[in-house]
């Protein structure tokens, strides 16, 4: 028995010592080369999706922040603008609350470009060179500083931000509605009492009210001084058109009302058809409050209306009602009576600056051929400056 009791120990013992063996082999085979290659694998496939991961962020920050403001978006003759300087001029636009700007920022602010840079490379060296000086006061006069030289000439007074000027609206058309809501050029009333003489402003008024509005403004001064430079250069161009207007020829007085009922429309067209007053009937059909409210559009020359309106109005007689136009936004309806119909009368002052405007707009578009303009503009580059100036106009 006692021998026995001996073997079965050492048996134990050989079979504890086996099984320490075993684990010392395994923990070789799990730490040597192999095993270290293993781990290796691992921790190289955990670093490869890592890296995969950054590189996912880089290229979606080259993508969206990065390479869209540099894009190459357009081209007039020797000059090139890239999306950021599109997005810029966009801005600029929507400031007075253009309503183009907003609903189309990109192509608003393209077409702006564009006119600004024909008005520099083909009309400014048609008209007197525009002096660094003048640039400066028509700036500090619209920033509401005192310039005597340009109040002499009766120059309404504007704002930065509502004075784009011709060139920042582009290829602006005149239309009815507009023209009946044109600012008059201001004149000097007439007193018993001398005016007293203005003071120019200071060199440094120009400098705290000309800083004061970069502070709010989405361009800098360089752009501010561009797109005043251009709009003088288009008010002498503009002028010399206005000079070779010939002195008459056919107009017309035209009524409107608009209404964002389509029926309302069409049943005040069909009632003066059949011989109702235009006004009167208007207002029975509640799109106006009163006879009085109607507007008053006045006289126009017949080539200085824009296509939209032009087909409704062409052939219309005295007295004669248009049919329903959709208004310049399509968002609601117009309707235009013929007041009176001549030919060959003399052109008033107001119907002389409507032809100069549509003169020197059908310039502007003839030149773009001649200068060459190339549009580049992808729809991801549309995109992102929409986006710039929605995260502008939210502040």
């Amino acid at each position: 028995m006692a021998g026995s009791s001996k073997a079965d120990k050492r048996a134990a013992r050989e079979q504890r010592q086996h099984e320490r063996e075993e684990r010392a082999a395994r923990r070789r085979r799990t730490h040597g080369p192999e095993g270290d290659r293993q781990q290796n694998l691992i921790y190289l496939a955990a670093g490869g999706i890592l890296a995969l991961v950054i590189l996912v962020v880089v290229v979606g920050v080259v993508m969206t922040v990065i390479l869209p403001p540099r894009a190459h978006v357009l081209t007039v003759g020797d000059a090139d603008f890239s999306a950021s300087d599109i997005a810029d001029r966009a801005k600029y636009l929507v400031t007075p609350g253009s309503g183009d700007a907003q609903q189309d920022p990109a192509n608003t602010a393209i077409d702006s470009l564009i006119g600004q840079e024909i008005l520099f490379q083909v009309g400014a060296p048609m008209v007197a060179e525009v002096t660094d000086q003048e640039v400066r006061d028509a700036i500090a006069q619209q920033l509401g500083l005192s310039v005597p030289q340009l109040e002499e000439t009766a120059t309404p007074e504007a704002t930065p931000e509502a004075s784009a000027t011709g060139e920042a609206t582009g290829t602006a058309e005149v239309t009815a509605t507009e023209l009946a809501t044109e600012t008059p050029t201001a004149t000097p009333a007439e007193t018993g009492t001398p005016t007293p003489e203005a003071t120019p402003y200071t060199d440094q008024q120009y400098a705290d009210a000309l800083a004061t509005f970069l502070r709010q403004a989405p361009i800098g001064r360089t752009q501010l001084e561009e797109i005043i430079r251009a709009g003088l250069i288009e008010e002498r161009l503009e002028e010399q058109f206005r000079g070779e207007l010939p002195e008459s020829g056919d107009q017309f007085e035209l009524l409107m009302v608009q209404t964002d009922d389509r029926a309302a429309a069409q049943r005040l067209i069909d009632a003066v058809r059949g011989g109702a007053d235009f006004a009167e009937t208007a207002t029975a059909e509640g799109i106006l409050e009163s006879a009085d409210a109607v507007t008053e559009l006045g006289w126009f020359a017949p080539t200085s209306l824009n296509e939209r309106v032009t087909p409704a109005l062409q052939d219309l007689q005295t007295g004669d009602v248009s049919d329903v136009v959709e208004d310049s936004r399509r968002v609601g309806y117009e309707v235009y009576f013929m007041v009176e119909r001549t030919t060959d009368q003399p052109y008033d002052e107001a119907v002389k600056d409507q032809l100069a405007r549509r003169a020197l707009n059908d310039w502007k578009e003839a030149q773009e051929a001649t200068v060459g303009v190339e549009r580049d503009l992808s729809s991801g580059e549309d995109q992102w400056i929409r986006d710039q100036v929605l995260d502008y106009l939210r502040g």
